[in-house]
């Protein structure tokens, strides 16, 4: 999760640097977040989270939930498309 999360942001800020580095100057400290229910039914949602805590000491939290079709139609890239799709709505 963390290389499809910082991947995501990647491709949403070409600039950004990815670091592990929770102590560098001005970083944005990003959690991704996998929410799976307890069974894969149809009706049952996934979630996904990024936790930001930016430098000033503020928490943000972006999510979203997915339907069990979605896991389905991307398979293999489903958390990509995840975080691909939370990454999208940054700013």
């Amino acid at each position: 999760m963390k290389r499809d999360s910082a991947g995501a942001i990647k491709r949403r800020y070409p600039r950004a640097t990815v670091t592990e580095k929770a102590g560098a100057p001005g970083a944005i400290e990003v959690r991704p977040v996998f929410v799976a229910p307890r069974a894969l039914l149809p009706w049952n949602k996934l979630g996904a989270r990024l936790e930001f805590r930016l430098p000033e000491g503020q928490n943000v939290v972006l999510s979203e939930t997915f339907g069990i079709s979605v896991l389905l139609r991307y398979q293999a890239e489903f958390v990509n498309y995840l975080y691909d799709q939370l990454a999208a709505r940054l700013p």
